[in-house]
């Protein structure tokens, strides 16, 4: 079979030739193409038309350079209600996120302890009252047991001064002797002393008496504290609102335990707010106490802030902590709200600042072109510190100076710009 010149086969070696003299034909096109594109480039000069860029004057102003994070708006003022006793919560009222007035019912605590308490202490203010009555009783028989040892006692002792008279008597005319008067007389003695041991017995024992029962009346005046105190308690488990405002936490499950002087409720106003930010842990050497923070509300609204309180736990490699900011009643603030914060690490007054934009490639010494006129002249500059919106002009710029702020990145081999008019 005799083969086509088309379909003869071609041997290995010279198809591989063939593929790499097609490569470099392409290669070569390619090359050509470039250097024609290039060379067209150079042909035609790029201009910058009026209106179809950005221009920024540089001006004396306040730089910052900050660390931009996110902070949720929150109440500042929050109140806090404590358990008045330790005791169980019967019912929940307003739950929390609930707007509420000054004296609302917010919860109910179980009283059943409270009122077993308050019957217990009622009974042992009974059994002092009686043992006050007691001691009164005992006092009252005791007196009149002493009054009449006091009345006998000084019977015999008169008994005995009429005796001794009538021995002394006897004696002058001699019908008695001198060892019978000298008895009596002795007898007398000690009836005086006992008479006057009884008297002074009986007002140290009334005055011992006394001192009991004022320690009894001391019991009963506790008790009686106790019980008002008991009295209060339960007035108190009706917990309610101490200020209007909003239910931002309730702090304990119906049928739990609470315990008492902890927190129950959480109730923030309505009046004014505070931030929440947090930074990553990497970033924390820039937040500590009285760092000032700008708060971004929208691209047209900021305010100033001041960091206040770090929390000390990093928690989820975050560091948290607090925001006060100047205008804390701000209009715009909704609780929760979530806003862009800048932290400001570094900052510079009377600084010459110029907008930042595209131009800009973040290199200390970059190619700016300041307008000269009818042209754009590209000039080298020193920039200082970069904020989020400004960049600080160290070198090459003067006030007053009006630059292109927009994309520079078709024009930056050129030293100068032809600025035309929109036809």
């Amino acid at each position: 079979m005799t083969l086509d010149p088309m379909d003869q086969i071609v041997p290995k070696g010279i198809r591989v030739r063939r593929k790499i003299l097609t490569g470099g034909y392409v290669l070569a096109a390619l090359f050509l193409f470039v250097l024609a594109l290039w060379g067209f480039r150079g042909l035609v000069k790029p201009v910058l038309v009026s209106g179809e860029f950005d221009i920024d004057t540089v001006r004396i102003g306040t730089v910052y350079e900050t660390v931009t994070s996110t902070g949720k708006v929150e109440l500042e003022n929050h109140y806090t209600v404590l358990s008045p006793v330790s005791t169980v919560l019967k019912v929940i009222v307003t739950p929390p996120g609930q707007i509420v007035s000054k004296g609302d019912t917010l919860l109910i605590l179980d009283d059943t302890a409270l009122r077993e308490e308050y019957r217990n202490r009622e009974l042992q203010m009974k059994v002092l009252k009686n043992k006050v009555l007691q001691m009164d009783l005992g006092r009252d028989r005791e007196k009149m047991d002493r009054e009449f040892e006091l009345m006998a006692k000084k019977m015999e002792i008169e008994t005995l001064e009429a005796s001794l008279a009538d021995e002394q008597s006897l004696l002058k005319i001699g019908a008695t002797s001198a060892s019978n008067v000298k008895e009596i007389a002795q007898s007398l003695e000690m009836a005086g002393a006992e008479y006057e041991k009884l008297d002074k017995s009986y007002v140290l024992t009334r005055k011992e008496r006394t001192v009991m029962k004022d320690e009894v009346l001391i019991g009963v005046r506790q008790k009686a504290n106790e019980m008002e105190a008991l009295r209060l308690q339960m007035e108190n488990l009706t917990v309610t609102a101490p200020i209007a405002g909003v239910v931002v936490s309730i702090n304990i499950e119906r049928g739990s335990m609470a315990v008492k002087d902890t927190e129950l409720v959480r109730i923030s106003d309505l009046n004014t707010y505070k931030l929440t930010g947090k930074v990553p842990d990497i970033l924390s050497e820039h937040i500590a106490p009285g760092v000032e923070v700008q708060i971004m509300i929208d691209r047209e609204t900021r305010l100033k802030g001041t960091i206040g309180n770090v929390r000390p736990l990093v928690k989820e490699n975050n560091v948290y902590f607090d925001i006060f900011p100047e205008q804390n009643n701000h209009p715009r603030f909704r609780p929760n709200m979530t806003v862009e914060i800048r932290i400001v690490t570094a900052f510079k007054e009377n600084a010459l600042i110029v907008k930042d934009g595209p131009f800009y490639d973040g290199s200390k010494k970059p190619k700016v072109y300041r307008i000269d006129g009818d042209k754009a002249t590209g000039v080298v500059v020193t920039t200082g510190i970069k904020g989020m919106d400004h960049i600080e002009i160290t070198d090459g710029l003067k006030s007053g100076d009006r630059v292109v702020i927009s994309d520079v990145s078709e024009i930056d081999h050129l030293d100068e710009v032809n600025i035309v008019s929109r036809e």
